[in-house]
């Protein structure tokens, strides 16, 4: 395994590492295949994918169970990070969810401790004392964020000194590119490592429109089309990976990715035909349909009354998005539809609160900044 600087500290962390979202449930607890999973980490800790991404809301909880059963005898072997989530940003909430994740994961420090979501209501320096104290009684070593627009992040830095502030997590992969430009050169800029998760898209690069030509790349260097995918991103400066694996193979496709490297030419045409491009669609052009994992809001009522409990809620992110530049929000992810119904030519595959914080900040008739998965 190569490994890198997190940020301008001297602690080496894995270019590849080990996501952990749906291991042992998303949103809710699944114990169908523990002993699989525990395995699974035990194994990916061997093969040197040591950093292990969670959160405290991966399967409420149980994920970070599982890895603390998976390490409890290889702790000093790992790099762990984990999140709390952003109904959990005042300060006794911050300090309390830190030890409620400490206990699952059976630690008593974890390593990098990210704010997964931001919320607008928490003044950021509430936010940082209550990571400052976790600090100095030693529970956390690093703090860094994830999904942060990048106005807010650039005012993380600017406030705060100790705890080390360290990373961005954000999604970057083939099909979102958005980050490239604006957070990833701004990690260079000011020597943070940006941690890329998604990198695999969730396995949906096979519907790429250019896959073939991935193929012809991964043929060539006698690869798996995802190791060519995970190689170009941690081919770009101050940037690792986090892929989950759900399988021994994958594992090890994902920790020999760093032994071979893709050529100019090659890193050229993925370049040039996998082009990010953010579409202002017409937010009455989307449907909103009920997910199988996580309940949307199907009118904008139900929106402002926020009847999931949202936080932040669609109400708060609208006031945000009114206050600052619209162009801070992260596209939402949409995908034509095959029958239109009503003049909705798509249907929305990701980004609820966003799209009905859209809504509400601008009205239906605006457009609000998409990607489209065709």
């Amino acid at each position: 395994m190569d490994f890198l600087n997190l940020a301008a500290t001297s602690e080496k962390i894995p270019l590849i590492g080990l996501g952990t979202m749906g291991l042992g449930g998303y949103f809710l607890k699944d114990s169908s295949r523990d002993q699989e999973y525990i395995n699974l980490i035990r194994n990916g800790v061997e093969l040197g994918l040591t950093f292990i991404d969670t959160a405290e809301v991966y399967g409420a909880g149980h994920t970070e169970e599982l890895i603390g059963k998976a390490i409890n005898k290889k702790r000093s072997k790992v790099f762990l990070a984990s999140k709390f989530s952003p109904e959990h940003s005042s300060f006794h909430q911050v300090v309390k969810s830190c030890e409620y994740s400490l206990k699952r994961l059976q630690t008593d420090y974890i390593d990098l401790y990210q704010i997964h979501w931001p919320n607008y209501d928490v003044p950021l320096d509430e936010i940082f004392f209550a990571l400052e104290v976790l600090v100095k009684k030693g529970k956390i070593r690093f703090v860094g964020v994830c999904n942060f627009p990048l106005s807010w992040a650039k005012e993380v830095l600017k406030r705060i000194k100790n705890p080390p502030f360290c990373s961005i997590q954000d999604e970057f992969n083939l099909l979102n590119r958005t980050a490239e430009k604006q957070v990833i050169s701004f990690c260079q800029k000011n020597q943070l490592t940006f941690i890329a998760y998604s990198p695999l898209d969730q396995g949906k690069f096979k519907d790429y429109k250019h896959y073939k030509m991935l193929e012809k790349i991964a043929k060539k260097y006698q690869k798996s089309v995802s190791q060519i995918i995970l190689r170009w991103i941690i081919n770009h400066r101050n940037v690792i990976a986090i892929p989950k694996a759900s399988s021994l193979k994958h594992l090890q496709e994902n920790a020999s990715t760093v032994n071979f490297k893709i050529d100019g030419k090659d890193l050229e045409q993925i370049d040039s035909l996998f082009k990010t491009k953010v579409v202002n669609v017409p937010a009455a052009f989307i449907s909103v349909a009920p997910g199988s994992d996580r309940k949307v809001y199907l009118s904008k009522k139900e929106a402002l009354a926020n009847t999931f409990n949202d936080v932040p809620s669609p109400k708060s992110m609208a006031f945000y998005l009114q206050k600052h530049l619209k162009e801070d929000i992260k596209p939402i992810k949409i995908k034509r539809q095959q029958r239109q119904k009503n003049g909705r030519k798509f249907i929305l595959e990701e980004g609820r609160v966003r799209y009905w914080a859209w809504v509400i900040a601008f009205g239906k008739d605006s457009k609000i900044p998409c990607l489209i998965r065709d």
